[in-house]
């Protein structure tokens, strides 16, 4: 994947191939309408993006042309990618017709949109980032150490913005722009965004140099207002850092300048977090963290997975240095992230499972999909005919591989998890056993898996580690509520002090105040109400002490719908 744009300025987006058609089969790309805005907007670019005017024009058209796609992914073939495109009432069963259509009724859109991308480079390049240590007009840093400099010099410029334009959850946009879609890909996050054609002034998810907007934004033609969900970022990033303190002091400063809320985890293993912001401070966030030294040649846009929420999903902004990013509870020197399993595109991944699904009912089959999430993540959500430990912590998932490694024998293991960063070591661990015959990892987790398959093999709605609980792809509910048995999938916190569980509760036996995870907090619960005395109750209660800490599996893994 290509490296994107860095905020100091020293390097240009190059591009690789997107998901787009970038072939166009006589079709004439150089239109001669010299008033188009992209064509304004070249005039005044350096020579350098200048040279970038017709890749740029092709990428736009090739965006253009995806906006329209209507492409079905079935969770029953693998290769069921029929697709055909829609555009001025009219279906387009293959690509070329599709090309002329666009090439004729459509080539002042597209300039428009060429000029969203030509002045999305030129504002790449016209970024300053950091302001000390620069050495003649290149922007590189010569003999200066990046935790030798202050961290305000690492810090996006955000004095021409305001709280409010941090913050707001509405922005204002105009474009006399033509009805037709005008996204590249399919988003899962949507969100508030600044939409000016002639000048775009605020971007999000931009990837490689390029503008992708929500799948479902049409036609702006005046000055309106538009409001959508904010974004929630999830990341992390395996590499050395040799100075973890001056990091977490760098993203606390850089959380509070741009008003975001989460949780950061630095070690001298790398970085794991998820924040939530307004579109515009998440969008600094992710250009800021691909411009420092340490990420700008490990980390990528994709890097950054997006879910729909805001600052609103959490409480406040914590970062802290730990050993691990994760807390697997072995030294990161004992199990490095350097002898990680090979990552799976979602695309592969899905061809593994579609044929591990094929064949697991034959009792000579040899592959395991592995959750390695903890019982409450797979509980409402999962892969098909997985295999999911009944594990509370990720730091008892080596202990777990160490009581069944009779389970792994000489088997092809295929490791999922939300995002990722689970497996990175916990395949270093499984490896490190030499008892597999191959392991596998899904990159980017389930949350890219659903981005491109969002009724594919995961049924179930996805965990994740702030207020919201859950997201969701698939209608599927594959839980039930542990008081009346209804189909229930919405966790809640155990009403009992102290006790962290979450609890599935229908609604109904809520209203009856059934809001404990178990009898015995049940109970608790009842004392408290009739003892004017608080007191403090230990986080044991049922629902860990009749669980087995690290449960032993049968050898068979038994087939289940």
């Amino acid at each position: 994947m290509s490296k994107s744009s860095c905020c100091n300025g020293t390097e240009i987006a190059s591009y690789c191939e997107l998901d787009c058609d970038l072939v166009f089969p006589g079709i004439d790309l150089n239109w001669h309408d010299t008033t188009t805005p992209g064509n304004n907007i070249k005039a005044g670019l350096s020579g350098s993006i200048k040279k970038k005017s017709t890749f740029a024009k092709k990428k736009a058209f090739a965006i253009f042309v995806k906006g329209l796609r209507t492409t079905e992914h079935s969770s029953q073939t693998v290769h069921s990618n029929m697709s055909r495109w829609k555009c001025c009432d009219q279906d387009f069963m293959n690509l070329t017709d599709v090309h002329k259509h666009v090439a004729a009724q459509h080539s002042s859109d597209v300039s428009q949109l060429t000029g969203c991308i030509l002045e999305e480079l030129a504002l790449s390049g016209s970024t300053t980032l950091p302001r000390t240590g620069l050495k003649d007009n290149t922007g590189a840093i010569e003999n200066v150490s990046w935790n030798n400099c202050p961290v305000s010099d690492w810090l996006p410029d955000a004095n021409h913005l305001s709280h409010d334009d941090l913050t707001s959850q509405q922005m204002i946009g105009y474009s006399s722009y033509s009805p037709a879609l005008i996204s590249g890909r399919v988003h899962p996050c949507s969100y508030t965004l600044k939409i000016n054609f002639l000048k775009m002034e605020s971007t999000w998810g931009r990837e490689e140099g390029l503008i992708f907007l929500p799948h479902n934004i049409v036609a702006f033609r005046s000055y309106s207002t538009y409001s959508f969900h904010l974004p929630v970022l999830l990341f992390y990033c395996y590499c050395d850092v040799k100075d973890p303190q001056w990091i977490c002091n760098w993203q606390m400063v850089m959380g509070e300048l741009l008003h975001l809320t989460g949780k950061v985890r630095i070690a001298t293993e790398g970085i794991n977090g998820t924040v939530g912001g307004s579109m515009l401070s998440t969008s600094l966030y992710i250009r800021t963290m691909l411009s420092h030294p340490i990420f700008k040649d490990v980390m990528y846009p994709d890097d950054f997975k997006t879910s729909e929420g805001g600052a609103h999903c959490f409480p406040d902004l914590r970062v802290g240095v730990f050993q691990e990013i994760v807390p697997m509870g072995i030294a990161p020197h004992k199990v490095s992230y350097k002898e990680t399993a090979p990552h799976l595109s979602p695309e592969k991944f899905h061809e593994k499972v579609y044929k591990y699904l094929s064949e697991v009912d034959k009792a000579d089959h040899n592959t395991i999909l592995l959750d390695c999430r903890n019982f409450y993540e797979s509980k409402i959500g999962r892969f098909q005919n997985c295999l999911a430990p009944d594990i509370r912590k990720f730091s008892y998932f080596p202990k777990y591989i160490d009581q069944n490694l009779e389970l792994f024998k000489d088997k092809t293991v295929l490791m999922y998890c939300t995002g990722g960063i689970r497996c990175e070591r916990g395949s270093a661990y499984l490896r490190s056993k030499s008892i597999c015959k191959e392991v596998y990892q899904l990159k980017g987790g389930i949350h890219k898996y659903l981005e491109q398959f969002p009724d594919g093999f995961f049924r179930g709605k996805l965990f994740v580690f702030d207020e919201r609980y859950t997201i969701s792809s698939n209608d599927d509910v594959i839980s039930n509520c542990r008081y009346c048995d209804i189909a229930w999938d919405e966790y809640k916190l155990c009403s009992t002090p102290r006790c962290c569980q979450l609890l599935l509760a229908c609604t109904t036996c809520q209203s009856k105040g059934l809001t404990a995870c178990c009898t015995t907090c049940q109970k608790k619960n009842l004392n408290i109400q009739h003892d004017s005395i608080q007191h403090d109750f230990k986080e044991e209660c049922e629902c860990t002490g009749k669980r087995p800490k690290i449960p032993i599996e049968k050898v068979c893994v038994e087939s289940s719908a």
